[in-house]
């Protein structure tokens, strides 16, 4: 999944980029954003940008909507119990 797609207050970690030139990349490592870190998408409102954190070093940063929808993330923190579903029981 995408990090446009990605629920918000999970962990997260890069896995890919899609479509991406020596721009994007450049723009992403000025950011301090890189393969393999770990984030959580903090905010994400219909409009503008969204705003994740790096857990490692607790940085806030802003990235537009095109920019997160070429960058592939996976959930790294799963629940071990959902309470909200019939599954468990």
């Amino acid at each position: 999944m995408t990090l446009l797609e990605a629920p918000e207050q999970k962990r997260l970690r890069i896995r890919k980029l899609l479509d991406s030139g020596f721009g994007l990349r450049k723009k992403l490592s000025i950011l301090d954003v890189h393969f393999d870190d770990e984030i959580i998408k903090i905010k994400a409102a219909r409009w503008g940008p969204l705003i994740i954190q790096k857990v490692a070093g607790n940085s806030k940063i802003a990235i537009g909507r095109g920019i997160a929808a070429k960058i592939v993330v996976e959930i790294t923190d799963k629940k071990l119990f959902d309470f909200d579903s019939n599954e468990n029981y």
